[in-house]
């Protein structure tokens, strides 16, 4: 049986909270502060949450392997799948403007926008 090692970091187990701390801070910073609604926003905070988890750890090639391990998931590839399907989706509505039909829709039966939402309308 193939026994996986734990990966271990400098300065001990809370050590390795210091890459997500790093992207929480960056996603609030991109998309709070600097208003950057963009996949790559997220994915600069990502990269650069890896790197530094990269020098926290010990070993730094079994890190990456996990990290590779961790992104090649098939959790992983389906939520990149339907995050670009959603992409997609409603690039396609603002270019055919559907939305504007969704918009007028909504005034003319009196629906407020949580309710719109609620129903999946948008």
């Amino acid at each position: 049986m193939n026994q996986k090692s734990t990966l271990q970091f400098r300065g001990g187990m809370f050590m390795s909270l210091i890459p997500v701390a790093i992207y929480a801070f960056s996603c609030i910073y991109l998309f709070v502060i600097c208003r950057a609604f963009n996949m790559e926003a997220l994915a600069v905070g990502g990269f650069l949450a890896l790197l530094i988890g990269g020098i926290f750890c010990k070993s730094y090639q079994q890190f990456w392997e996990a990290a590779i391990e961790g992104i090649s998931s098939i959790t992983s590839i389906s939520v990149v799948v339907i995050l670009l399907m959603v992409g997609m989706f409603s690039a396609l509505i603002k270019l055919c403007g559907l939305s504007n039909g969704f918009v007028w829709l909504a005034n003319a039966t009196g629906i407020h926008g949580a309710l719109f939402v609620a129903l999946g309308l948008e």
